[in-house]
């Protein structure tokens, strides 16, 4: 199971990386890469024989991966592979065809035949409702938390740099103004610490979604954002150490 766990990876990964990088010239290959290993995936469990268990075997292509599963199940341009605990996963045969050949050449040093299209990626997409795969989630949460983490580094280090500049009479004018800011018939949370000067002066621009009064908003002394991942994260934070100490 080893292996169906990193094509599992591969797949997830490489297709979120086709999809947000859709235009770049390197496209064509990472999704070529993420249609390869989904299908091999998908191929240990629909088609065992063909996929090699040692040495001795070649793993087969992702060509002839689509042409056996298209001749077991329908011999048709789109078919469905059934699935006794869910839905069936759509496997558009023919249009991954045509992606294949599309898209194996940058693999080998020579440019694509077309550019990846939308089409492509949708198609590719629709493989992970397979039991074998059901990946793209999780790689989208890790993701999401990874892109989220550095953003608020940088974030902090930016409002950090700018709050130094001004003088101490400044940063005191400005904290002063903070609850001139807040609209009380508004229905807004009120200001909130920032992290970066410690004044109670971030004002809020999202929805207190958890109840304690930590939103997305802007600090209006030293200007740090807070971001709706950074608030999501401070509202977890704040509701494991609630349910802590209920234990």
């Amino acid at each position: 199971m080893e292996s169906m766990v990193t094509r599992r990876e591969h797949y997830a990964g490489s297709t979120l990386a086709a999809s947000e990088a859709l235009q770049d010239s390197w496209a064509p290959a990472i999704f070529n890469m993420a249609l390869t290993n989904g299908l091999l995936a998908i191929a240990e469990v629909e088609l065992p024989s063909e996929v090699s268990k040692g040495p001795s075997r070649r793993t087969p292509s992702a060509r002839a991966i689509v042409e056996k599963l298209r001749s077991k199940f329908g011999d048709s341009d789109t078919i469905e592979i059934p699935d006794p605990a869910g839905q069936p996963t759509v496997v558009m045969c023919a249009h991954l065809l045509d992606a294949i050949d599309a898209t194996d050449k940058p693999r080998h040093g020579t440019p694509a035949k077309r550019p990846l299209t939308r089409t492509d990626i949708d198609a590719l997409v629709a493989l992970d409702d397979h039991p074998a795969l059901r990946a793209l989630h999780d790689e989208s949460l890790r993701a999401y938390d990874a892109y989220g983490a550095a953003a608020e580094l940088t974030e902090w280090g930016r409002a950090a740099d700018y709050c130094g500049l001004m003088g101490d009479d400044e940063v005191e004018r400005r904290a002063r103004t903070a609850w001139q800011h807040h609209d009380p018939d508004s229905g807004d949370a009120e200001p909130s610490e920032c992290p970066v000067c410690l004044h109670t002066t971030v004002i809020a621009t999202g929805a207190d979604e958890y109840g304690y009064g930590i939103t997305a908003g802007t600090c209006i002394v030293c200007s740090y954002t807070r971001s709706a991942y950074a608030a999501r994260q401070e509202n977890l934070q704040l509701e494991a150490e609630r349910l802590l100490a209920q234990d």
